[in-house]
């Protein structure tokens, strides 16, 4: 069909049948059809559904119908939208209705927290002013084992608290140690060589004979007293255990002998000899002191000067040893010497205090001779001067 014919008759579509998406034109010997597969296709620059005023339709489904449209989507956007939230103008919204609290609400908060900040300041600060105080502490303390040490505390407000604390017991005395060996004794220095004996002078005239003077005072080296007195003066204290003191008698000497018994002993053990001179000790001299002694064990002695309950030494230290050793069941002549406090102490029972020999059950030690002498040389026994005037 001509273009032109379509359209001069495009005023009667309207009225031309339609069927299958193709307008049917009859004439007296043909039917003309004209496909519209493209709804729009333009007839003569003119749009054929816009010349004949036909409306989309949303809801036609036919895609056969001059109303229907193509390719439309399957929902328009913000379909689910609702419509006061696609208004123009931002809609206004109360505090209740998003959650939040009115106007000035914050401000308020401010306000009531300034509040209490200050009430709990106003409150502490009435507590320090009437605060309590400690005014006196007391003690009451014990050395004993077990004993109660109390501690009283005095509070301001008239109040005591009292605290009591109990003694542990003392933990007994680690056992005395092993005495070590005896180093080797050094050799004898060599003699010097005898001076030329000068010349003999001549023979001076006879003097006058004087008279006879008066009989001098007996005086002895010796300053301990009562030695070789038997069991005079000698003991042997130890932690544990006992002893027996008994006089032997050898070689006409009255000798001590000191007898451990069978109670085993354990911790302190010392041998003592009380009368020492103690009055003739000067400050910073040197004493040499020297016994013999005959034990059933070997081994040996360290030597001081102190109290038997082992306080107010008189010894700067412990006695230098020049003989400490001594053998089992032989005589031994121990020699110590001793060097004396710059300051002597104002106690006065210090005795020969002798420790470091074996304490074993059965074992005993028999003492003779006992010597002290100022300086440091050795002499034989001989009694004290008080001894030998009888006046101990």
């Amino acid at each position: 069909m001509k273009v032109s014919f379509l359209k001069t008759t495009l005023i009667n579509l309207r009225n031309i049948p339609y069927d299958a998406g193709r307008f049917i034109f009859t004439t007296d010997t043909h039917d003309l059809y004209l496909d519209l597969e493209d709804k729009r296709v333009p007839i003569g620059g003119e749009n054929i559904i816009d010349t004949l005023g036909i409306q989309p339709d949303w809801q036609e489904v036919d895609p056969k119908s001059l109303s229907y449209i193509q390719n439309k989507p399957t929902s328009m956007p913000a379909s689910d939208v609702a419509a006061w939230a696609k208004a123009p103008n931002k809609p206004a919204y109360t505090a209740e209705e998003v959650g939040a609290d009115p106007k000035g609400s914050a401000d308020s908060a401010v306000a009531l927290a300034g509040q209490y900040t200050n009430s709990v300041r106003n409150a502490l600060a009435e507590q320090i002013e009437a605060k309590v105080t400690i005014t006196d502490i007391t003690e009451e303390t014990s050395a004993e084992d077990g004993g109660i040490n109390t501690i009283t505390i005095s509070l301001s407000d008239g109040t005591e608290k009292t605290f009591t604390v109990k003694n542990g017991s003392k933990g007994n005395i680690g056992p005395t140690g092993n005495v070590g060996p005896t180093g080797p004794q050094g050799p004898t220095g060599l003699v010097g060589p005898t001076g030329l004996q000068g010349k003999l002078g001549p023979t001076g005239a006879p003097g006058m004979l004087g008279p006879t003077g008066p009989t001098g005072a007996s005086y002895s080296p010796n300053i301990a007293q009562k030695t070789n007195q038997g069991r005079t003066g000698w003991s042997w204290t130890m932690q544990t255990g006992g002893y027996s003191n008994t006089e032997v008698v050898e070689n006409g000497i009255r000798c001590c002998k000191l007898t451990r018994n069978n109670v085993a002993s354990t911790g302190y053990s010392v041998i003592f000899y009380q009368n020492i001179g103690r009055e003739y000790y000067q400050s910073g001299k040197k004493y040499t002191i020297s016994f013999e002694v005959k034990g059933s064990v070997g081994g040996s002695f360290s030597a001081r000067f102190m109290a038997s309950n082992a306080s107010s030494e008189l010894t700067k230290e412990a006695m230098t040893p020049i003989r400490s050793s001594f053998k089992a069941n032989e005589w031994t002549k121990c020699i110590f010497v001793a060097t004396i406090k710059d300051t002597l102490p104002t106690q006065t029972d210090q005795g020969l205090y002798l420790t470091n020999m074996a304490s074993e059950t059965g074992v005993s030690y028999t003492f003779r001779n006992l010597m002290i002498t100022e300086g440091d040389g050795v002499i034989g026994w001989a009694p004290s001067t008080e001894d030998m005037k009888g006046e101990t």
